[in-house]
């Protein structure tokens, strides 16, 4: 599956504040975000993270800040929920 943010225009810090759901999620399973910079020249990788969903237990949240692979410099923070199919509309 693959999602993607709206574009932020000369962001040094950007905040994008944006939910994306996702069903079915086994265990030993993890999200991989890539962040890239946009500009007249096309679109660059400024780096990556991998999320591990491992202690994730229903009803759940973390609420964490993962290092970007591959760079000097850089981190994600990221906000994760666990919900059950029924309380999904509930949690938006």
């Amino acid at each position: 599956v693959l999602y993607q943010t709206r574009t932020l225009s000369h962001a040094v810090d950007p905040i994008w504040n944006q939910s994306f759901e996702f069903n079915d999620i086994g265990g030993g399973e993890y999200l991989k975000v890539t962040c890239y910079s946009s500009d007249i020249f096309g679109d660059d990788s400024v780096g990556s993270a991998k999320i591990n969903f491992e202690g994730l237990t229903e009803d759940s949240t973390k609420d964490i800040w993962i290092p970007l692979e591959r760079v000097n410099t850089g981190e994600l923070r990221i906000r994760i929920e666990q919900v059950k199919d029924g309380d999904i509309e509930d949690s938006q």
